[in-house]
C-alpha cells in the first residue's frame, strides 16, 4: 500500500495500530506495514471503522482492544489477523476478506476477479489486469536483456 495511505490508517486508527510500523519483527508483523496493493484501503478503512466503533459503543461489554498483528494480501484476498477479538469481530473479518475477493487491488474497482493463471494470485479488474501483463513483460525484456549482455 502506498505509504500515504498507510500511514493515514495508523493515524486514524491509533488503538489498532498503535505503533504502526515501529516494531521489531519479533512482536509483530505489522513491521512490514499493510502488505497489499492500495485498492483496498477504502476496505481496510471501513473494517476498522467498524471494529472500533464496536470496541468504543460497546464498553459494557469489556471487549478487549483489536490490535493488528498483520494485515496483507494471500491468494488474492486480504488477511486481517489480530492479537485475538470476539466472535462479531471476527464475522468483521471475515466479511471484508471475503469482499476483497471481488475487489480489484490495485484500483478498488468492484470488478475484480481472481487470476490464477498469473505468476501471482491476485484479484484484479480487467484495466489493471492488462497494466499487470504489460508490466511483467516489460520486466521480463529488461531480464533478457541484461542477461544477454553479460553473456557477451
Amino acid at each position: 500500500m502506498k505509504k500515504e495511505l498507510e500511514d493515514k490508517l495508523f493515524k486514524k486508527y491509533p488503538k489498532i495500530f498503535p505503533k504502526g510500523r515501529n516494531i521489531g519483527p519479533h512482536q509483530s508483523l505489522m513491521c512490514f506495514g499493510l502488505e497489499c496493493d492500495s485498492g483496498w484501503y477504502w476496505l481496510i478503512d471501513q473494517l476498522c471503522s467498524c471494529i472500533q466503533s464496536y470496541i468504543d459503543g460497546n464498553k459494557h461489554l469489556k471487549i478487549k482492544q483489536v490490535v493488528a498483528a498483520q494485515v496483507k494480501e494471500k491468494f488474492a484476498q486480504l488477511r486481517f489477523y489480530t492479537d485475538g477479538h470476539d466472535e462479531n469481530i471476527g464475522g468483521m473479518i471475515w466479511l471484508a476478506e471475503h469482499m476483497s475477493g471481488s475487489i480489484c487491488e490495485k484500483c478498488g474497482s468492484f470488478e475484480g476477479k481472481i487470476d490464477e493463471q498469473a505468476r501471482w494470485i491476485k484479484c484484479l479488474c480487467d484495466e489493471c489486469r492488462k497494466d499487470k501483463q504489460k508490466e511483467d513483460l516489460d520486466r521480463q525484456k529488461k531480464t533478457i536483456k541484461k542477461l544477454r549482455e553479460r553473456s557477451k
